[in-house]
């Protein structure tokens, strides 16, 4: 056995991740998208779209049945191919890309709408999120808060997947807020939301 078999995993590795896909035979979140997406879908400017960290695509597919044009990214190849496989099944089209995110750079201003759902990006990820995007560009943002670590009950997050307390602010402080609320969503959730928009100017 060598030393590299040996050594522990990092929690939030690739390595990490590729393990956690291979031993669900089921999609970890589901197949059905987020439902804070679906309420605000009516907020989100329609057109190049990117889901960061888009796992096994559910939210990629549901906004490509509404009419965005959806690029998916996933360090995870084995998610990537779940996600293709769930969008020819919903008869959609998602362009998914196996692709690490510690050296992704978003291009600038190149998307309408850019999903952050149930990850926490790298930071040079974090950082380029309103660059990412055009004037008039939506960022829709979701994921636990660190008090989901002391919640008894309900799903049980690693420390790197959760926001910090007015952190995903920070990635928006160049855009403009239309909505923000860090709070309980049930007993066992404690959720962080935001939809923000890019200046036209």
């Amino acid at each position: 056995m060598t030393e590299e078999s040996t050594r522990p995993v990092r929690e939030g590795s690739k390595e990490w991740w590729v393990k956690r896909y291979a031993d669900s035979q089921d999609f970890l979140y589901g197949k059905g998208p987020s439902s804070f997406l679906v309420e605000n879908i009516e907020y989100l400017r329609k057109g190049e779209t990117l889901d960061v960290g888009m796992g096994e695509g559910r939210n990629a597919v549901y906004l490509a049945s509404k009419g965005f044009k959806i690029v998916g990214i996933d360090f995870v190849e084995r998610a990537v191919e779940r996600a293709t496989k769930l969008a020819k099944e919903s008869g959609v089209t998602v362009e998914a890309k196996t692709q690490d995110l510690d050296f992704f750079l978003i291009p600038l201003m190149k998307y309408d709408t850019i999903v952050v759902c149930d990850i926490h990006p790298p930071l040079t990820l974090f950082k380029g999120l309103a660059r990412g995007l055009n004037k008039g560009g939506t960022l829709i943002l979701e994921g636990y808060l660190v008090d989901q670590l002391r919640i008894s009950g309900g799903y049980k997050p690693e420390p790197f997947e959760c926001w910090k307390t007015n952190e995903a602010l920070e990635c928006s402080r160049d855009l403009h807020v239309t909505y923000y609320n860090e709070r309980p969503l049930s007993p066992t959730s404690v959720r962080v939301q935001l939809i923000a928009r890019k200046s036209m100017r």
